[in-house]
């Protein structure tokens, strides 16, 4: 069914912080019906939402329950892809984004933005991201340059984000923060690792 066939979307539950704020981003937070556990901003947004359980834990009962007309999961989280099953052996309908590079996340905004019918918005909101890590990529660059002046190796500093602590996850090549990284001026140390 094309997105001009569909009904309006009015009722969202959301698995992923990251959906959560983009929903909010693009003025959309008054859909929202229940977001998952680790869902934490905007805090005045998410406060009073029903809870659907953790990453990997998310109860599907209770998201049928809230009767979404679209349900935002995530293929980023390893092992959510379990999470996607169940939705699709419950009929729930869902997009769940997969973003290994910027562009994707772009892409996901925008995908995201054309699900809500706000696609003017999704795309002023990604020109505006943009802008903002060019600054950003302008800045650190040159900051970088001042810096590699006065070292004597001149290598982009090394930085490593560490997403979850026990266990410890941290991105690899196939991801979108690692290309923010490098967009920046950076690297990341365990960026060679073929891994999401």
């Amino acid at each position: 069914m094309s997105l001009q066939d569909r009904p309006p979307v009015r009722r969202i539950v959301s698995l992923a912080c990251s959906n959560t704020e983009i929903v909010t981003a693009l003025g959309c937070a008054h859909l929202l019906v229940g977001v998952d556990d680790h869902s934490d901003h905007p805090e005045d947004v998410v406060a009073a939402l029903p809870r659907v359980g953790p990453d990997l834990d998310i109860d599907i009962e209770r998201v049928a329950a809230l009767e979404p007309d679209l349900v935002l999961a995530t293929l980023t989280v390893p092992g959510h892809e379990r999470i996607v099953e169940r939705l699709e052996a419950a009929g729930l309908p869902y997009i769940a984004p997969e973003p290994v590079s910027l562009d994707d996340v772009y892409r996901d905004i925008t995908d995201i933005g054309a699900s809500l019918g706000m696609m003017d918005r999704a795309k002023a909101l990604v020109a505006d991201m943009r802008t903002e890590l060019a600054a950003g990529a302008s800045a650190f660059g040159a900051a970088s340059s001042e810096a590699d002046a006065a070292s004597s190796d001149g290598d982009s500093p090394a930085i490593v984000i560490q997403w979850w602590p026990k266990p410890t996850i941290a991105p690899g090549r196939l991801s979108w923060t690692t290309d923010v990284l490098e967009r920046a001026g950076g690297h990341n140390p365990i960026g060679h690792e073929v891994v999401k």
